[in-house]
């Protein structure tokens, strides 16, 4: 009977901490969040198990500023959806020892710009096949003009999404210093310049 109980104290014990655990990381995200809200017209912070997010308009545009912290790897991400308007739909990261060892065995193949810096830097992702995706690429290369590819340059990403409704920027390795309100505004004045 001793051993159930100090099993079921231990286990009540473990519970607490995981949850305080669990609610330090959500106060301390909605705390970096809320120094945002100045920004943001119609702010709205909520939050959940994984993600604390700020929702709104910045400059007449729909935003998402989400902190997700969660998963098996304790993965952490700073992610910031966009609301604008892309006829194409891609993926741009930086490359990395995997995306050159497939590229080598013709597992994956990107979308070159013929910026020979930027193409040994960034993998762009397509996706598509046939005439429609030769079309699409097309007009990827054409939109990922000098001006555009110095833009990416400069941000800090683990990826960027290009869909036709938003752009979504993700950054894996973000710090507190990145989520400063001058910073966050800098970002998405860059981020709005990669607008059509």
């Amino acid at each position: 009977m001793n051993g159930a109980w100090i099993v079921i104290e231990i286990f009540i014990l473990l519970a607490i901490i995981l949850f305080i655990f669990v609610v330090y990381g959500l106060t301390a995200r909605r705390r970096l969040l809320k120094a945002l809200v100045p920004l943001i017209d119609n702010p709205l912070v909520r939050s959940y198990y994984d993600e604390t997010r700020l929702e709104g308009t910045w400059e007449s545009q729909g935003i998402r500023i989400s902190l997700f912290h969660g998963g098996a790897s304790s993965t952490r991400q700073l992610i910031v959806y966009l609301g604008q308007l892309y006829p194409f739909t891609f993926r741009l990261s930086p490359e990395n020892e995997f995306n050159i060892v497939a590229k080598k065995l013709g597992i994956e193949k990107d979308l070159e710009t013929g910026d020979e810096k930027f193409d040994k830097a960034f993998v762009i992702h397509t996706g598509g096949e046939g005439f429609k995706r030769k079309e699409e690429e097309g007009e990827i290369k054409e939109y990922l003009g000098p001006e555009r590819l110095d833009i990416i340059r400069e941000l800090k990403f683990s990826e960027l999404k290009f869909t036709p409704n938003e752009l979504i920027y993700y950054n894996s390795s973000y710090s507190k210093d990145d989520l400063r309100p001058e910073k966050v505004e800098s970002l998405l004045k860059k981020l709005r310049s990669l607008a059509l």
